[in-house]
């Protein structure tokens, strides 16, 4: 079969051919790579002294039920080969991993950039649209505990502790990425700055990152952002912990919520009784209990304020229906309301129940001064002794207002959140 490139620029060094399939890898580091992993069949194998051993094939075959399957081996989004400029120094796209969390099966890709004047490889990880650009750390003075590292740049907090396994490798390698499967890994953050320790055979390395957007990753490879993989939840590096450019809004919030809670406890009008009246419905012989329209005494609302009606009953097994009219007796104004009032109760099972209420209440929020009477109407069953009081008050508490206006302040905080996360999105 004829051989094809798989990948290459005008830097490669040459190519090697894969063992299984024949197809040809291009290298960049000649004097370092000596492990390859083919994109086209999988195979990931170890060529030197003009020897090649493989060493896992990364499309065997899996069982699901009674048939066999091959998986396709994911495709890198940045192909390999491709020349990217991260803070004037230029790389080349020389590996790609696909690794795996073997607690929670989280992937992840990774890849390695090049550059010849560099020990290490700088490393790009991509997690669900989320971008960390790594490099090893030079910073001897790293110190961890159990909860925290810390470094020139301040103290990170742990995040996550784990082991992983390879899924895939295409490339070039100067190291045998399958003896990485047997480190454990701890990562600390800082947002928007990551330390990450593997440790093997009681040796440690530390890893310095810092998250970068879609933007930047796009700049850096000369693509469109749209190009990239779109961003799903969020990353412990992407910044959704509060900038602390949110605090003066939040603060003033805050402050502004307990103003206005103050100023309805301690400013406003105290509450005052304007009426406590008794009625006595008497039952009638058609089957229903029926009062004549009852009416209250004469009471005086110093308006415009907030007036509350409750109504109280004696309820027991029985249930109410209350229609009510307030009348402003010199305009002739109407407000009509009805209240089904329902209590029952008993023991089951050994245990005491009770559902509904024997009480109802009505709230108006700005009545107008004037003089006011109420007109009830009572049905419910008949042969029930009740009794029933009706409370009107002014200057009353309304909660609902609170509620608003906590809601209102918080729209300035919430709208900033979001914007940060949308920016985030199509950064």
């Amino acid at each position: 079969m004829p051989l094809q490139n798989t990948y290459g620029n005008d830097n490669a060094k040459g190519n090697v051919g894969c063992p299984a399939c024949s197809h040809r890898i291009a290298y960049y580091d000649a004097q370092g790579s000596e492990y390859y992993g083919c994109p086209s069949c999988g195979t990931y194998f170890r060529e030197a002294e003009n020897k090649k051993n493989i060493l896992e094939k990364f499309r065997k075959k899996v069982s699901i039920g009674v048939q066999y399957i091959q998986p396709e081996l994911s495709k890198p989004t940045l192909a390999l080969g491709s020349i990217c400029k991260i803070d004037d120094k230029e790389y080349t796209l020389t590996g790609f991993l696909l690794k795996q969390q073997k607690d929670d099966y989280s992937k992840w890709h990774e890849y390695l950039l090049f550059n010849p004047s560099e020990e290490y490889y700088t490393v790009l990880s991509e997690y669900n649209g989320h971008w960390t650009l790594i490099r090893r750390s030079l910073d001897q003075a790293i110190r961890a505990t159990t909860y925290n590292a810390t470094s020139v740049d301040g103290e990170f907090s742990r995040y996550l502790s784990y082991k992983f396994e390879v899924l895939q490798a295409t490339g070039e390698f100067n190291w045998n990425v399958l003896e990485d499967e047997q480190c454990n890994v701890t990562e600390y953050v800082l947002p928007p700055k990551l330390l990450a320790r593997e440790m093997r055979d009681n040796k440690s390395e530390w890893y310095e990152g810092e998250y970068k957007t879609k933007a930047q990753i796009a700049s850096y490879f000369n693509i469109s952002k749209y190009k990239l993989p779109a961003r799903t939840g969020i990353s412990p590096l992407s910044g959704h912990i509060l900038d602390t450019s949110y605090w003066p809004v939040i603060i003033s919030s805050v402050i502004m919520a307990v103003l206005v809670l103050l100023i309805n406890l301690f400013v406003a009008k105290p509450e005052k009784l304007l009426l406590k009246h008794l009625v006595e419905p008497l039952p009638d012989s058609t089957g229903w209990s029926y009062t004549k329209m009852a009416v209250t005494p004469s009471f005086k609302v110093d308006g415009p304020t907030a007036v509350e009606i409750d109504i109280y009953t004696s309820l027991d097994n029985e249930w109410l229906e209350v229609p009510v009219t307030l009348v402003n007796e010199k305009t002739g104004e109407t407000y009509e309301f009805s209240r089904a009032i329902e209590y029952y109760s008993g023991v089951e099972g050994g245990e005491s129940w009770s559902e509904g209420s024997r009480s109802s209440e009505i709230i108006l929020s700005r009545m107008p001064s004037g003089s006011y009477h109420i007109n009830l109407e009572i049905y419910g069953e008949k042969d029930k002794g009740r009794d029933i009081v009706v409370e009107v008050k002014q200057n009353v508490f309304l909660t609902s207002n609170i509620v608003l206006i906590i809601t209102l302040l918080a729209i300035a905080p919430v709208l900033l959140h979001t914007r940060k996360n949308l920016l985030q999105d199509v950064s």
